[in-house]
């Protein structure tokens, strides 16, 4: 990957979790355990793992670092390990194992130019119920901050957008009608949006659950590189 993009994606990760900017480059080939703590006051409502290209970090309570010290990555990148150290906590839960990919350039589409696009919640919305329930809570469309649905024969079919992280990174979500899938109108979508992030200056981010293959090949087609992962679990329910 392009050394600058590698350097905005480290910046921006650094930034969203609350570490120096240069953390991830003292990091490398080592892990960092961090605490945040919130502006009011209080622990860090989330334990997160994080794997950026060759540094690892674990956000968190102070507590469940002294239990995920004699843990190795591989441990910590499970889910539920996450979850079994905060397992004192009534209310913890998993959001999930997820991939992080990213694009070092625009995408050339040959149908970018005649596709017909619309930044309609409506079409969102009705997209979205179109859509299993677990594929709009990875890929929620009709609540981000810049929209792109896709309309053939006056119905949305697939629809995508991003929400800028930390000033740098363009956060996509990609959704398909199942009933218009491999016929490459998510790939188009997600491509214009893209290439929109781009032009207003930020790296596109594509984030996919670890076991939805399906996604990681239209990010890889599409020219993503997977360069780290996300695992989550949240304190607050």
């Amino acid at each position: 990957m392009d050394p600058n993009t590698r350097a905005i994606i480290q910046l921006g990760w650094a930034r969203l979790l609350g570490l120096a900017d240069d953390a991830f480059d003292r990091a490398r080939g080592r892990r960092i355990h961090h605490s945040p703590v919130h502006p009011g006051g209080g622990e860090a409502d989330v334990v997160m793992f994080v794997q950026l290209f060759d540094a690892r970090v674990l956000v968190g309570p102070p507590w469940v670092h002294d239990a995920a010290r004699r843990l190795d990555d591989a441990q910590l990148r499970s889910a539920r390990t996450l979850l079994q150290l905060s397992a004192h906590v009534p209310s913890a839960r998993i959001l999930g194992e997820a991939t992080l990919a990213y694009l070092d350039g625009a995408i050339d589409h040959p149908d970018a130019e005649t596709a017909q696009v619309a930044d309609d919640v409506d079409l969102a919305v009705t997209l979205e119920r179109a859509c299993p329930a677990d594929d709009t809570a990875e890929a929620s469309i009709s609540d981000v901050a810049e929209r792109f649905v896709l309309v053939v024969d006056d119905q949305p079919v697939a629809g995508a957008g991003y929400e800028e992280w930390a000033g740098l990174i363009a956060h996509l979500a990609v959704l398909t009608a199942p009933e218009h899938r491999r016929q490459g109108f998510g790939g188009l979508i997600a491509a214009l949006a893209a290439n929109d992030a781009f032009a207003a200056g930020l790296v596109p981010q594509w984030r996919a659950r670890t076991d939805n293959r399906a996604s990681r090949r239209l990010a890889e087609t599409l020219g993503f590189a997977e360069v780290g992962t996300q695992t989550t679990v949240t304190l607050d329910g």
